[in-house]
């Protein structure tokens, strides 16, 4: 795989995650059409590298991973009860695709990372008395900010 193309995949993530971000800070919505949208690109390109450089085990290993990442979503969607939206669940395919295809092995860090950033906001809001423990919390913009930090530490150990 060339830095072309991983700086295109890369792109191709940063620019769906960014738009996702600015629309769930705003409206507290991860609209289904754009992750939809966002999943289907970040995959095809995948396979379009994959296929051009027999690397299809790459595809495989980024939807196991997605798998992975969804399947903790889910969990904590349950367990949550309301608090986590299922646009956030259904925005973590997208998050495990490029975590899969860049940095399997960093994929539940980042959903850990995540969920830490997004604590360590709420505080320091909440204690600069912008918030109270019903304001609602965008989470997309952690779940990208987390996965764009891992992809990259990825591309550092690779």
């Amino acid at each position: 795989m060339t830095t072309l193309e991983l700086a295109l995949l890369v792109t191709i993530f940063v620019s769906f995650a960014t738009a996702l971000s600015v629309i769930d800070t705003r409206q507290h919505i991860l609209p289904n059409r754009l992750v939809f949208a966002g999943c289907v690109s970040v995959l095809a390109m995948q396979l379009i590298v994959g296929f051009h450089h027999h690397a299809l085990n790459l595809v495989q290993q980024s939807l196991t991973t997605a798998g992975e990442t969804l399947a903790v979503y889910l969990i904590l969607f349950v367990a949550s009860r309301g608090q986590l939206g299922m646009g956030d669940v259904k925005f973590s395919v997208m998050m495990g695709l490029i975590l899969g295809w860049v940095a399997p092995q960093l994929w539940l860090i980042a959903i850990w990372v995540a969920f830490a950033m997004a604590a360590i906001w709420a505080l320091f809001t909440r204690a600069g008395g912008r918030r109270n423990l019903h304001t609602v919390i965008a989470f997309g913009p952690f779940m990208s900010i987390s996965t764009l930090l891992c992809t990259l530490i990825g591309l550092g150990i690779h």
